[in-house]
């Protein structure tokens, strides 16, 4: 199984504020690539310039059932 995210390449650096008027947290490539390891499978980041940026998790299906 592959899931991947792919961007076009315009990222805004302003921060976001919740209702309550503070910042919100969000996970970012790091936190995801620990948790798709710990699942078993592989992370890839594949990020150019310009042109955007592709995340890709896979995980080989089990043999055993």
């Amino acid at each position: 199984m592959e899931l991947a995210i792919q961007d076009n390449g315009q990222v805004s650096n302003r921060g976001r504020v919740n209702g309550l008027g503070k910042w919100e947290t969000r996970i970012g490539p790091y936190e995801y690539e620990e948790r798709v390891e710990l699942s078993g499978g592989s992370f890839y980041i594949e990020s150019f310039e310009g042109n955007g940026t592709t995340i890709r998790a896979a995980w080989s299906q089990d043999e055993s059932g």
